[in-house]
């Protein structure tokens, strides 16, 4: 149900809107099992309305203010299959040369490449990707792997 029929069941217009009024229209959208995210976003909407309303000087106050958007869900990410995981371990070992062109690195390169996917696969350690460009292969010990 769009805000205005709402209003006008209550005998209200967009610009004579109240809190409560904002309120209550969620808690209906709610309560007509509208997702979160939906809810959330006919909020935003409103919410930039009645600012537009408001520097238009044709409201005195904001019925949108500190009203909370309504708590989103978490969407998890999908996992890698095996057999994906393991396509995705392998691609460096199988990436011809590299970037810098190269060739007596590139085993090298396809060591640390894969030991890093590894690394952020398993989630053993505290580590993060942003330091990852920063890694040199001289701090590697390639000599253990």
């Amino acid at each position: 149900m769009p805000v205005c029929e709402f209003l006008e069941k209550r005998k209200r217009l967009l610009l004579t809107a109240r809190r409560t009024d904002v309120r209550d229209f969620l808690q209906q959208l709610f309560s007509n099992q509208i997702d979160g995210r939906s809810v959330g976003r006919k909020l935003s909407a409103l919410r930039h309305l009645y600012r537009y309303l408001l520097l238009d000087k044709k409201i005195e106050h904001d019925p949108t203010l500190d009203i909370e958007s309504p708590r989103q869900w978490k969407v998890l990410p999908k996992a890698l299959a095996r057999d994906e995981m393991e396509a995705t371990l392998a691609a460096p070992l199988s990436r011809p040369g590299n970037s810098a062109g190269n060739t007596k690195l590139a085993p090298a390169l396809a060591q640390r490449d894969c030991a890093m996917l590894e690394v952020f696969y398993a989630g053993l350690c505290g580590f993060r990707r942003s330091s990852t460009p920063s890694l040199k292969i001289s701090n590697s010990r390639l000599d253990t792997c």
